[in-house]
Protein backbone atom coordinates (compact mmCIF):
# COMPACT_ATOMS: atom_id res chain seq x y z
CA UNK A 1 0.00 0.00 0.00
CA UNK A 2 2.69 2.42 0.20
CA UNK A 3 4.57 4.46 -2.77
CA UNK A 4 8.72 4.43 -2.47
CA UNK A 5 10.04 7.38 -1.05
CA UNK A 6 13.80 8.37 -1.75
CA UNK A 7 14.39 11.64 -2.86
CA UNK A 8 14.13 13.15 0.30
CA UNK A 9 11.29 15.19 0.05
CA UNK A 10 8.77 16.08 3.33
CA UNK A 11 5.10 16.57 3.80
CA UNK A 12 5.76 20.52 4.05
CA UNK A 13 7.30 20.35 0.71
CA UNK A 14 4.47 18.84 -1.32
CA UNK A 15 2.15 21.45 0.48
CA UNK A 16 4.46 24.25 -0.46
CA UNK A 17 4.93 22.74 -3.61
CA UNK A 18 0.69 22.69 -4.25
CA UNK A 19 0.68 25.80 -2.51
CA UNK A 20 2.81 27.88 -5.40
CA UNK A 21 0.65 25.88 -8.34
CA UNK A 22 -2.81 26.48 -6.85
CA UNK A 23 -2.18 29.84 -4.75
CA UNK A 24 -5.95 31.48 -5.20
CA UNK A 25 -7.59 27.90 -4.77
CA UNK A 26 -9.68 27.33 -1.76
CA UNK A 27 -7.61 25.28 0.67
CA UNK A 28 -9.45 25.21 4.09
CA UNK A 29 -13.05 25.74 4.84
CA UNK A 30 -13.96 26.35 8.66
CA UNK A 31 -17.70 27.35 9.22
CA UNK A 32 -17.62 31.19 7.99
CA UNK A 33 -13.52 31.10 7.40
CA UNK A 34 -12.14 30.38 4.06
CA UNK A 35 -8.38 30.33 3.50
CA UNK A 36 -6.99 29.75 -0.03
CA UNK A 37 -3.95 27.66 -0.55
CA UNK A 38 -1.93 31.16 -0.43
CA UNK A 39 -3.29 32.28 2.64
CA UNK A 40 -3.29 29.07 4.48
CA UNK A 41 0.50 29.01 3.51
CA UNK A 42 1.26 32.55 4.91
CA UNK A 43 -0.32 31.59 8.10
CA UNK A 44 2.01 27.98 8.27
CA UNK A 45 5.26 30.22 7.88
CA UNK A 46 3.87 32.61 10.60
CA UNK A 47 3.27 29.71 12.78
CA UNK A 48 6.48 28.19 12.27
CA UNK A 49 8.65 31.26 12.38
CA UNK A 50 6.80 31.31 15.92
CA UNK A 51 7.56 28.40 16.99
CA UNK A 52 11.73 28.41 15.29
CA UNK A 53 11.61 31.28 17.40
CA UNK A 54 10.95 29.61 20.69
CA UNK A 55 13.40 26.97 20.15
CA UNK A 56 11.61 24.56 18.66
CA UNK A 57 14.05 22.38 16.18
CA UNK A 58 14.21 18.79 14.78
CA UNK A 59 13.31 16.24 17.35
CA UNK A 60 11.70 18.46 19.68
CA UNK A 61 8.07 17.77 20.66
CA UNK A 62 5.41 20.33 20.10
CA UNK A 63 2.31 19.65 21.66
CA UNK A 64 -0.93 21.07 19.35
CA UNK A 65 -3.56 21.71 21.74
CA UNK A 66 -6.51 23.68 19.74
CA UNK A 67 -10.03 23.60 18.93
CA UNK A 68 -11.39 22.48 15.41
CA UNK A 69 -10.61 25.76 13.52
CA UNK A 70 -8.14 27.20 10.57
CA UNK A 71 -5.54 27.14 13.20
CA UNK A 72 -5.74 23.17 13.79
CA UNK A 73 -4.76 22.54 10.70
CA UNK A 74 -2.34 25.68 10.18
CA UNK A 75 -0.88 24.66 13.22
CA UNK A 76 -0.15 21.43 12.30
CA UNK A 77 1.57 22.33 8.84
CA UNK A 78 3.24 24.24 11.41
CA UNK A 79 5.34 22.29 13.46
CA UNK A 80 6.33 19.95 10.59
CA UNK A 81 7.84 22.91 8.30
CA UNK A 82 9.81 24.12 11.67
CA UNK A 83 11.27 20.70 12.44
CA UNK A 84 9.23 19.77 15.20
CA UNK A 85 7.77 16.60 16.58
CA UNK A 86 3.98 17.31 16.60
CA UNK A 87 2.10 15.65 19.82
CA UNK A 88 -1.44 16.47 19.01
CA UNK A 89 -3.71 16.50 22.31
CA UNK A 90 -7.64 16.87 22.84
CA UNK A 91 -8.95 19.34 24.49
CA UNK A 92 -11.57 17.80 25.08
CA UNK A 93 -9.55 14.98 27.24
CA UNK A 94 -9.84 14.88 30.42
CA UNK A 95 -7.06 17.22 32.29
CA UNK A 96 -5.24 14.41 33.70
CA UNK A 97 -4.51 12.82 30.93
CA UNK A 98 -3.74 15.81 29.03
CA UNK A 99 -0.86 16.10 31.57
CA UNK A 100 0.18 12.73 31.37
CA UNK A 101 0.84 12.74 27.65
CA UNK A 102 3.09 16.20 28.26
CA UNK A 103 4.83 14.25 30.86
CA UNK A 104 5.51 11.55 29.21
CA UNK A 105 5.99 13.43 25.68
CA UNK A 106 8.74 15.47 27.18
CA UNK A 107 7.09 18.24 25.57
CA UNK A 108 9.38 21.68 24.58
CA UNK A 109 5.92 23.83 24.39
CA UNK A 110 2.43 23.92 23.72
CA UNK A 111 0.86 25.70 20.75
CA UNK A 112 -2.81 26.51 21.39
CA UNK A 113 -5.09 29.43 22.20
CA UNK A 114 -5.91 30.80 25.59
CA UNK A 115 -9.76 28.60 25.27
CA UNK A 116 -8.59 25.52 24.07
CA UNK A 117 -5.20 26.21 26.55
CA UNK A 118 -7.66 25.88 30.02
CA UNK A 119 -7.56 22.09 30.85
CA UNK A 120 -3.80 22.23 30.68
CA UNK A 121 -1.56 21.80 33.60
CA UNK A 122 -0.54 25.26 35.13
CA UNK A 123 3.16 23.42 35.76
CA UNK A 124 3.59 21.75 32.23
CA UNK A 125 5.32 23.06 29.37
CA UNK A 126 5.25 26.47 28.02
CA UNK A 127 2.43 27.61 26.40
CA UNK A 128 2.83 29.57 22.72
CA UNK A 129 -0.46 31.13 21.90
CA UNK A 130 -1.08 31.11 18.27
CA UNK A 131 -2.13 34.96 18.39
CA UNK A 132 1.60 35.77 19.09
CA UNK A 133 2.15 34.82 15.29
CA UNK A 134 -0.29 37.60 14.07
CA UNK A 135 1.62 40.70 14.36
CA UNK A 136 2.40 42.28 10.85
CA UNK A 137 5.47 41.06 9.09
CA UNK A 138 5.88 38.20 11.82
CA UNK A 139 6.71 35.93 8.94
CA UNK A 140 6.61 37.45 5.70
CA UNK A 141 5.00 35.94 2.61
CA UNK A 142 5.23 32.66 1.50
CA UNK A 143 6.61 34.18 -2.12
CA UNK A 144 9.38 35.09 -0.35
CA UNK A 145 10.94 32.49 1.48
CA UNK A 146 10.14 33.20 5.24
CA UNK A 147 8.85 30.90 7.20
CA UNK A 148 10.15 27.96 5.35
CA UNK A 149 13.27 25.86 6.01
CA UNK A 150 16.86 27.51 4.28
CA UNK A 151 14.48 30.45 3.60
CA UNK A 152 14.59 34.72 4.20
CA UNK A 153 13.32 34.12 7.84
CA UNK A 154 14.21 36.44 10.48
CA UNK A 155 17.63 35.28 11.67
CA UNK A 156 17.96 33.21 14.32
CA UNK A 157 14.02 32.37 14.31
CA UNK A 158 14.29 30.76 10.60
CA UNK A 159 12.64 27.30 10.87
CA UNK A 160 15.88 24.46 10.76
CA UNK A 161 14.73 21.41 7.66
CA UNK A 162 14.50 17.91 9.03
CA UNK A 163 15.56 15.00 7.59
CA UNK A 164 13.20 12.14 6.26
CA UNK A 165 14.09 9.98 9.28
CA UNK A 166 13.46 12.32 11.68
CA UNK A 167 10.48 12.16 13.65
CA UNK A 168 7.08 14.16 12.55
CA UNK A 169 4.85 13.32 15.30
CA UNK A 170 4.42 11.48 17.62
CA UNK A 171 0.71 9.77 18.31
CA UNK A 172 -0.49 8.00 21.57
CA UNK A 173 -2.42 5.31 21.31
CA UNK A 174 -6.56 4.96 23.39
CA UNK A 175 -4.44 2.85 25.80
CA UNK A 176 -7.36 0.79 25.44
CA UNK A 177 -4.44 -2.21 27.19
CA UNK A 178 -3.34 -0.17 29.62
CA UNK A 179 -1.74 3.15 29.76
CA UNK A 180 -1.28 5.35 26.71
CA UNK A 181 1.86 5.00 24.10
CA UNK A 182 3.61 6.75 22.26
CA UNK A 183 4.52 5.60 18.52
CA UNK A 184 6.58 8.05 16.53
CA UNK A 185 6.20 8.70 12.69
CA UNK A 186 9.24 9.82 10.87
CA UNK A 187 8.46 12.44 8.03
CA UNK A 188 9.44 9.69 5.29
CA UNK A 189 6.44 7.81 6.83
CA UNK A 190 3.83 11.02 6.06
CA UNK A 191 5.52 11.28 2.72
CA UNK A 192 4.52 7.11 1.81
CA UNK A 193 1.17 7.38 3.56
CA UNK A 194 0.38 10.43 0.86
CA UNK A 195 1.80 8.37 -2.18
CA UNK A 196 -0.42 5.60 -1.21
CA UNK A 197 -3.61 8.11 -0.85
CA UNK A 198 -2.89 8.91 -4.65
CA UNK A 199 -2.62 6.15 -6.33
CA UNK A 200 -5.14 4.20 -4.24
CA UNK A 201 -7.82 7.21 -3.37
CA UNK A 202 -7.29 10.54 -4.61
CA UNK A 203 -6.64 9.46 -8.20
CA UNK A 204 -9.04 7.26 -8.87
CA UNK A 205 -11.85 9.20 -7.14
CA UNK A 206 -10.72 12.23 -9.10
CA UNK A 207 -10.80 10.65 -12.55
CA UNK A 208 -14.30 9.72 -11.28
CA UNK A 209 -15.68 13.11 -10.70
CA UNK A 210 -14.09 14.20 -14.31
CA UNK A 211 -11.05 16.13 -12.97
CA UNK A 212 -12.59 18.30 -10.77
CA UNK A 213 -11.08 19.39 -7.39
CA UNK A 214 -12.85 17.79 -4.65
CA UNK A 215 -14.70 18.76 -0.93
CA UNK A 216 -13.09 16.81 1.69
CA UNK A 217 -14.94 16.39 5.26
CA UNK A 218 -12.27 16.41 8.12
CA UNK A 219 -14.30 15.19 10.97
CA UNK A 220 -11.89 12.88 13.37
CA UNK A 221 -10.08 14.64 16.26
CA UNK A 222 -6.16 15.27 16.03
CA UNK A 223 -5.33 13.15 18.48
CA UNK A 224 -6.42 9.91 16.38
CA UNK A 225 -3.99 8.69 13.74
CA UNK A 226 -6.68 8.55 10.82
CA UNK A 227 -6.92 12.39 11.19
CA UNK A 228 -4.35 12.25 8.65
CA UNK A 229 -5.62 10.82 6.34
CA UNK A 230 -8.29 14.14 5.17
CA UNK A 231 -4.57 16.17 5.23
CA UNK A 232 -3.33 14.08 2.37
CA UNK A 233 -6.18 15.53 0.38
CA UNK A 234 -5.90 18.79 0.87
CA UNK A 235 -2.27 18.55 0.05
CA UNK A 236 -2.89 16.91 -3.17
CA UNK A 237 -4.67 20.10 -3.95
CA UNK A 238 -8.14 19.26 -2.73
CA UNK A 239 -10.51 21.40 -0.53
CA UNK A 240 -10.59 20.69 3.17
CA UNK A 241 -13.76 21.18 5.56
CA UNK A 242 -13.23 20.91 9.04
CA UNK A 243 -15.74 20.43 10.59
CA UNK A 244 -16.57 21.89 14.24
CA UNK A 245 -16.85 19.80 17.13
CA UNK A 246 -21.04 20.43 17.64
CA UNK A 247 -21.92 19.78 14.09
CA UNK A 248 -19.55 16.59 14.12
CA UNK A 249 -20.99 15.23 17.12
CA UNK A 250 -24.37 15.65 15.89
CA UNK A 251 -25.41 13.01 12.95
CA UNK A 252 -28.18 14.75 11.26
CA UNK A 253 -26.29 17.74 11.62
CA UNK A 254 -23.20 15.92 9.95
CA UNK A 255 -25.91 14.48 7.00
CA UNK A 256 -26.78 17.59 6.70
CA UNK A 257 -23.69 19.75 6.03
CA UNK A 258 -22.63 16.64 3.94
CA UNK A 259 -25.32 17.69 1.33
CA UNK A 260 -25.21 21.65 2.16
CA UNK A 261 -21.72 21.73 1.38
CA UNK A 262 -21.71 19.04 -1.37
CA UNK A 263 -18.50 17.01 0.63
CA UNK A 264 -17.30 14.52 -1.95
CA UNK A 265 -15.26 12.52 0.48
CA UNK A 266 -15.44 10.87 4.58
CA UNK A 267 -13.78 9.09 6.33
CA UNK A 268 -15.10 7.91 9.66
CA UNK A 269 -15.54 5.02 11.99
CA UNK A 270 -17.98 2.35 11.76
CA UNK A 271 -20.46 3.38 14.54
CA UNK A 272 -20.62 7.09 13.30
CA UNK A 273 -21.13 6.40 9.45
CA UNK A 274 -23.91 3.94 10.88
CA UNK A 275 -25.28 6.71 12.29
CA UNK A 276 -24.91 9.18 9.77
CA UNK A 277 -26.45 6.58 6.79
CA UNK A 278 -29.73 6.96 9.42
CA UNK A 279 -29.38 10.51 8.99
CA UNK A 280 -29.46 10.30 5.34
CA UNK A 281 -25.86 10.59 4.38
CA UNK A 282 -26.11 8.47 0.95
CA UNK A 283 -30.19 8.43 0.59
CA UNK A 284 -32.63 10.80 -0.65
CA UNK A 285 -31.92 12.84 -4.19
CA UNK A 286 -29.80 15.08 -2.82
CA UNK A 287 -25.74 15.26 -2.84
CA UNK A 288 -23.91 12.59 -1.44
CA UNK A 289 -20.58 11.65 -1.17
CA UNK A 290 -18.13 10.34 -3.78
CA UNK A 291 -15.92 8.54 -1.42
CA UNK A 292 -16.53 7.27 2.21
CA UNK A 293 -13.94 5.35 3.92
CA UNK A 294 -15.09 3.10 7.54
CA UNK A 295 -11.77 2.59 9.27
CA UNK A 296 -10.65 2.44 13.16
CA UNK A 297 -13.02 -0.42 14.35
CA UNK A 298 -14.53 -3.50 12.76
CA UNK A 299 -16.81 -3.33 10.27
CA UNK A 300 -19.84 -5.28 10.48
CA UNK A 301 -22.09 -7.53 8.12
CA UNK A 302 -25.19 -5.44 7.83
CA UNK A 303 -23.18 -1.89 7.14
CA UNK A 304 -20.71 -3.48 4.95
CA UNK A 305 -23.71 -4.38 2.86
CA UNK A 306 -25.59 -1.38 3.53
CA UNK A 307 -22.30 0.80 2.12
CA UNK A 308 -22.18 -1.91 -0.97
CA UNK A 309 -25.85 -1.01 -1.97
CA UNK A 310 -24.69 2.91 -2.56
CA UNK A 311 -24.66 3.13 -5.83
CA UNK A 312 -21.98 5.32 -7.37
CA UNK A 313 -20.22 5.73 -3.94
CA UNK A 314 -17.13 4.01 -3.73
CA UNK A 315 -16.70 2.73 -0.25
CA UNK A 316 -13.65 1.14 1.69
CA UNK A 317 -12.96 -1.00 4.69
CA UNK A 318 -8.93 0.51 6.21
CA UNK A 319 -7.41 -1.42 9.11
CA UNK A 320 -4.23 -0.16 10.48
CA UNK A 321 -1.94 0.01 13.61
CA UNK A 322 -0.37 3.03 14.48
CA UNK A 323 2.58 1.98 14.15
CA UNK A 324 2.19 1.52 10.28
CA UNK A 325 1.08 5.40 10.09
CA UNK A 326 -2.99 4.98 9.82
CA UNK A 327 -3.50 2.18 6.89
CA UNK A 328 -1.97 -0.99 6.55
CA UNK A 329 -5.03 -2.83 4.65
CA UNK A 330 -7.70 -1.57 2.31
CA UNK A 331 -10.21 -3.39 0.07
CA UNK A 332 -13.25 -1.79 -1.39
CA UNK A 333 -16.58 -3.00 -0.42
CA UNK A 334 -18.79 -4.53 -2.59
CA UNK A 335 -21.83 -6.23 -2.90
CA UNK A 336 -21.97 -10.03 -1.85
CA UNK A 337 -18.59 -9.60 -0.22
CA UNK A 338 -18.39 -9.74 3.83
CA UNK A 339 -15.91 -7.94 5.86
CA UNK A 340 -12.36 -8.85 4.64
CA UNK A 341 -11.04 -7.25 7.67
Amino acid sequence: MRGRVGDGRLLDDLFAAQAARTPGATALVCGAARLTFAELDTRVAQLAVLLAGHGVRPEAPVALCLERGPDLIAGTLAVLRAGGVLVPLDPGHPAQRLAELLADSGALLVLTDREAGRPLPAHGPARLHTDEADSPGGAGSPGGGAGRPGGAGPGPGAPVRPLPANAACLMYTSGSSGRPKGVVIPHANLVNLHLDYLARCVGPTVRAAGGRRLRVAHTLPAAFDASWAPLMWLVAGHELHVVDSLTRDDPEALADLCARSRLDVLDDTPSRLRLLLRAGLLSGGGHRPLDVTAGGEALDTALCAELARADGVVCRNTYGPTEATVDALSWRVRPGAGPLI
